[in-house]
């Protein structure tokens, strides 16, 4: 999605209204850091099986650093069958 600057992530079965500002506390695998980061939704599905909102995160050092932290965790997984939820 070229429309989602400074990264974001899919949040599945989530319901929320487009262009809702949220605040996340994501912890990523394999890390024990926790990422306090602002996000706005941009994208929201109802399809069935594939209900959630697509959120767009604001530029912040903490965000930037997320960023990097989840580039790092997929770097050479493009081949692998495993779905990211990231955008």
């Amino acid at each position: 999605m070229p429309f989602v600057a400074n990264g974001g992530f899919f949040l599945k079965d989530t319901a929320l209204a487009m262009g809702q500002k949220v605040g996340l506390l994501v912890e990523l695998p394999m890390e024990r850091t926790y990422y306090g980061v602002e996000a706005k939704v941009v994208w929201v599905s109802s399809a069935p099986g594939k209900k959630g909102v697509g959120v767009q995160l604001r530029p912040s050092k903490s965000s930037g650093e997320l960023v990097k932290a989840v580039q790092n965790q997929i770097m050479g997984m493009e081949h692998a069958q495993l779905p990211t939820m990231t955008l």
